[in-house]
């Protein structure tokens, strides 16, 4: 056998096993990122159209049951049960919103989204929040993520 033939062998060889290798090294909880943004894209429109109607009960969907939020006036709200008494509180007085997302992190199943919660009250004006969100996709790829964590903190001019 020649050296010529050996290195033939061992590319096909090597042609062979490197993209199995490959594939073992990503772990199957890797969502493509665009699969992240399109869906995050998705969940934050959803959010803002249940708030903006004030269906608690829906908003109440996506968040997860030992979620903790934090209100711009640092007031810590821990399970939905909390969180439900937050914002059915403050159901009547319910700022229209737009969500604008500056930074969407990926990691697995997990998603850091951050950005600008603009609020316009009843009375008018206009206040503005930054927010941080951390999110948990479903295990088994449907697509469905929840709120694990959300911080607002106000803005000042």
């Amino acid at each position: 056998m020649t050296n010529r033939t050996c290195a033939a062998g061992l590319l096909l060889l090597l042609a062979s096993v490197v993209p199995s290798v490959a594939r073992a090294q990503i772990p199957d909880s890797t969502i493509p990122l665009q699969t992240v943004i399109s869906e995050t894209n998705r969940f934050r429109a959803e959010y803002a159209d249940y708030f903006n109607k004030k269906d608690i009960a829906g908003l109440m969907t996506m968040y997860a049951s030992n979620a903790i939020f934090t209100a711009e006036d640092g007031t810590r709200y821990t399970g939905q049960a909390e969180i439900k008494a937050y914002f059915t509180s403050m159901a009547a007085t319910m700022p229209h919103i737009v969500i604008t997302s500056e930074s969407l992190l990926s990691y697995g199943a997990t998603a850091i989204d951050m950005g600008t919660l603009t609020m316009h009250p009843p009375g008018g004006g206009e206040v503005k929040s930054r927010y941080l969100a951390v999110l948990r996709r479903e295990r088994g790829g449907a697509g469905n993520w929840d709120l694990v964590r959300v911080s607002r903190t106000p803005v000042t001019k």
